[in-house]
């Protein structure tokens, strides 16, 4: 069954030379596709932090959402 989904994630920190936090990096970014149901959940196991999930059945209709 192929699913499309999105959802955010979470970028390492970035450092300046001084280690400081780069604040000009991004912290997160957005990932969507549309892939087999076995390959997203392969694709999430490998995600150290996500936020904002949503999966959609082939029709678009939303099937999970969570925050």
């Amino acid at each position: 069954m192929n699913v499309k989904f999105e959802y955010t994630r979470g970028l390492p920190t970035q450092r300046l030379s001084d280690g400081l936090i780069d604040i000009e990096k991004p912290i997160e970014e957005k990932v969507y596709g549309e892939v087999n149901i076995e390959e997203f959940l392969n694709q999430i196991s490998n995600e150290d932090i996500i936020r904002n999930i949503k999966i959609f059945n082939t029709d678009g209709n939303e099937q999970t959402e969570n925050n």
